[in-house]
């Protein structure tokens, strides 16, 4: 029973090196090669006797060689079932989205609106700055650029244009055609 465990741990240990390119023991890393007919060796922690896994039985040895196969397949198939929860877990979050996407588009955007503008192409989003254009002939306006997430320099207000108070038609749909402003918040 001692040797089928050795073996097994053996099994285990020299499957391990190899992912690792590392066997603890060995010169510069590589693997120390028995003589051709030479068994390995191994010590019974019992009787503090050494003795060869030639001595044990075919069966044990098998028995051994299935354990190691057995905990690599199990190994594997964690990993697969890993892959494939983080796969249908994105499956999902991107049909969420397309989810609450179409629901915005049916959603009219009203005067008072804080809304987020999304360059399509490049998936950007438009974003406001605390630096000011400052060129002779400027507007002195705030510079916009895009970025690639939300933050609070993300949302702008849809207001009606120059001399018209939002407050005044808060809620009113913005129609096709409708000069407006953007207010960055």
């Amino acid at each position: 029973v001692t040797f089928v465990a050795l073996s097994a741990q053996l099994a285990l240990s020299v499957e391990q090196a190899k992912e690792n390119e590392d066997i603890p023991g060995t010169a510069n890393g590589s693997p120390a090669v028995p003589e051709a007919g030479a068994a390995p060796e191994s010590e019974s922690p019992e009787s503090g006797q050494t003795g060869t896994l030639s001595d044990v039985s075919p069966e044990e040895l098998a028995k051994a060689g299935e354990a190691a196969a057995k905990a690599r397949f199990d190994r594997e198939k964690d990993a697969e079932e890993r892959r494939a929860f983080r796969e249908a877990k994105a499956k999902q979050e991107a049909e969420e989205a397309a989810s609450r996407e179409a629901e915005l588009r049916k959603t009219p955007v009203t005067y008072g609106s804080v809304i987020v503008l999304r360059h399509t192409p490049t998936d950007k989003l438009l974003a406001g700055t605390n630096f000011k254009y400052f060129h002779p002939h400027a507007s002195n306006q705030h510079q916009v650029v895009a970025v690639d997430q939300e933050d609070s320099y993300t949302h702008w207000r849809v207001t009606p244009r120059a001399g018209q108070r939002w407050e005044l038609v808060k809620d009113v749909p913005v129609k096709n055609g409708d000069v407006i402003r953007l207010n960055n918040m």
